[in-house]
């Protein structure tokens, strides 16, 4: 009787374990039809150019709801870094935007609030100080410039105050050439002619 008792107990615990299972997996299946998703049109505002005090670059966005709810407190921020290789693209992005995934929801300014089909222009400049410039230049594989790349993310919320979601974008900065391609080093000396983003099969994840 006693082991008859306890499989019927663990047949019950079983059962409501699957049950949970199963309306966690409906909860995020109906989360991901109803939430925001924002997308950005990413271009330059202002070229490229270095300083003393390191380099700068204006960035334009336009952001865009997507999803079916309303996205709360969205912000757009980017950087220039210096690139050698992917793995190191990867973790510097994440190390970026997850300062801003991990935000208050009441640090500093609100961000925008943008409905579903709305478009919202947003921007900054942005760029390396000259310590990262000098890094970039001790670290390069082609002596006297650097490969920088773009980085940008869009952070916003749904209607759970503690949770965030982001689209991550990454495009290399580089010169194209008359015959096809692009360069993509540059001598960190005032305002280098031509430089552009350039579309990029790493450019976009959402979550």
């Amino acid at each position: 009787m006693v082991i008859l008792t306890l499989l019927v107990a663990i047949a019950a615990f079983w059962s409501a374990c699957i049950f949970q299972g199963q309306l966690t997996v409906a909860r995020t299946a109906a989360e991901a039809q109803e939430r925001p998703w924002v997308s950005a049109k990413i271009s330059l505002s202002r070229p490229l150019s270095f300083t003393d005090k390191g380099a700068s670059i204006g960035v334009a966005a336009i952001l865009k709801n997507v999803g079916h709810s309303p996205a709360l407190n969205v912000r757009f921020v980017s950087k220039i870094i210096s690139f050698e290789h992917p793995d190191d693209l990867w973790k510097r992005q994440s190390e970026f935007c997850e300062f801003w995934k991990h935000r208050s929801p009441v640090s500093g300014l609100p961000g925008k609030t943008i409905f579903p089909g709305d478009e919202r222009p947003d921007g900054e400049i942005t760029g390396m100080n000259a310590e990262e410039l000098a890094t970039a230049l001790k670290t390069t594989s082609l002596q006297g410039k650097i490969s920088m790349w773009l980085i940008a993310c869009v952070d916003y919320q749904f209607y759970f105050p503690s949770e965030h979601h982001q689209t991550r974008y990454a495009f290399p900065l580089g010169r194209p050439l008359p015959e096809g391609g692009w360069m993509g080093y540059v001598a960190p000396i005032g305002t280098p002619g031509g430089v552009v983003l350039i579309d990029s099969m790493m450019g976009e994840t959402a979550n």
